[in-house]
């Protein structure tokens, strides 16, 4: 869960939707002859945005959640360190025919999602993948962008699903 403070103090939750902005992910076939298939398997499904405070100057603010987990914010949004946040996870496994696996490549669809509570909604978007490792075996670490209104309210954020898809080349 995402915790900020109103500038009264006052903890509220976020349960930032896509189970705290969960990550679907996928398994992908591949008919070629260098590679079977590729699995990506969650390590780590959820992308935290951590705790924050929301000052009243906050208009469309945003928190970054990078691959690497480093989290940035504009200006009208203080971090807190009572939840740092973290990057999602998953680990990339290729079933090689005794051939070179040594190229692919990657996306998440769609690339942005309007998550909402009531009527009050805030945006996920600008997705970035970052492997560490090569194939057949490597993680994929994800990060990504929240914008949150003038006035957020307290509530469970829902509305989002993204799939993260790693194929090979034929």
């Amino acid at each position: 869960m995402t915790t900020f403070f109103n500038n009264a103090g006052l903890t509220r939750r976020l349960a930032l939707a896509w189970a705290l902005a969960t990550l679907l992910f996928s398994w992908v076939p591949v008919a070629s002859a260098r590679t079977q298939s590729i699995t990506v398997t969650a390590v780590n499904a959820v992308i935290s945005f951590g705790s924050f405070a929301v000052l009243p100057s906050c208009a469309n603010c945003s928190i970054t959640i990078s691959p690497s987990g480093t989290r940035t914010a504009t200006a009208g949004i203080v971090l807190t360190s009572a939840n740092p946040g973290q990057a999602g996870s998953y680990s990339v496994v290729a079933t090689c025919n005794g051939q070179s696996c040594d190229a692919y490549s990657s996306a998440i669809t769609p690339t942005s999602a309007t998550l909402s509570a009531g009527s009050v909604t805030m945006t996920v978007d600008t997705f970035t993948l970052q492997p560490s490792g090569a194939l057949p075996n490597f993680t994929m670490a994800v990060g990504a962008r929240l914008t949150i209104p003038s006035s957020p309210t307290a509530g469970t954020y829902t509305g989002a699903a993204f799939m993260l898809t790693v194929n090979s080349p034929p």
